[in-house]
């Protein structure tokens, strides 16, 4: 399931307004979300890394010590995702 695109638009929005401002940018995520939220965003980062690695899935669920379940969340990202390739390239 997609978010509306107006949603999408008001996030990108204030991202724009960053122009590469790492302080501008931590303040924001520590503002905007709460700590289990930037932990969940970690988590899915690091599958993803993890998985354009070669790892496979179970590989990386060891490592994180998460479930497999939870893997094959981040595998689906990179075959249907918006990005697909372009996660290569974060």
């Amino acid at each position: 399931m997609s978010a509306p695109h107006h949603m999408k638009q008001n996030i990108l929005a204030a991202f724009n307004h960053f122009n590469n401002n790492e302080v501008t940018i931590d303040g924001f995520f520590e503002d905007l979300f709460t700590p289990n939220e930037l932990m969940v965003l970690d988590e899915r980062l690091n599958v993803i890394r993890l998985l354009l690695e070669g790892k496979t899935q179970r590989e990386v669920a060891q490592e994180l010590s998460i479930s497999v379940t939870t893997v094959s969340r981040g595998a689906k990202i990179l075959e249907h995702g918006q990005l697909k390739e372009g996660w290569r390239k974060i």
